[in-house]
């Protein structure tokens, strides 16, 4: 019998995943611009506010989102926006704005209630 562990292909796999990070953004960051999802809206989203010169702040929940926005070097947080717990992290009280770009109706109105209880609107 062949233990998992043996299987050069699933090997790399796991271990890509292990390697894979949920969160890339600077230690520091105020006056961004927070962009939740990165679909076909918020990458031309992220494409203005760059062209303007904005640092921007990706909130995305998709692996091969959060993979071009590495290639990139887009900062980013891997999580769903409407998350209370990943909305704290973006420095939410030192951003500019807050650009939403979901395609979810619900997921919008309730990143929207935490994101003012948060900003204390």
């Amino acid at each position: 019998m062949t233990s998992l562990t043996q299987i050069p292909w699933l090997v790399k796999l796991v271990q890509g995943f292990s390697r894979s990070q949920t969160i890339c953004l600077p230690e520091e960051m105020s006056g961004h611009v927070v962009v939740a999802g990165y679909g076909r809206v918020g990458q031309v989203v992220v494409k203005i506010l760059q062209s303007q010169r904005y640092a921007v702040l990706v909130i995305e929940n998709s692996e091969a989102s959060v993979q071009r926005l590495r290639i990139h070097k887009i900062a980013y947080i891997f999580g769903d926006a409407d998350s209370q717990l990943v909305l704290q992290t973006p420095h939410i009280e030192t951003a500019r704005a807050l650009a939403i770009a979901l395609p979810d109706p619900a997921s919008t109105r309730l990143l929207l209630k935490y994101a003012l209880a948060l900003a204390h609107l």
